[in-house]
């Protein structure tokens, strides 16, 4: 799971990257910000998760 949301958060970070520089689609004011900030907060749950996860007993 902590895996899964790092991906999707670097994902976002670049689908706004690109919708700034490349496709410039803006259905509302500031996309490309809200969807870098929305890149942002889903990594950094992801980087928590991982480190308040503790190792698992084998």
């Amino acid at each position: 799971m902590r895996n899964i949301l790092i991906g999707l958060g670097v994902l976002i970070i670049i689908v706004g990257a690109l919708n700034h520089y490349v496709m410039q689609a803006n259905p509302v004011a500031h996309t490309s910000t809200i969807l870098g900030v929305v890149g942002v907060v889903v990594a950094l749950i992801g980087v928590g998760m991982m480190f308040m996860g503790g190792k698992k007993a084998a």
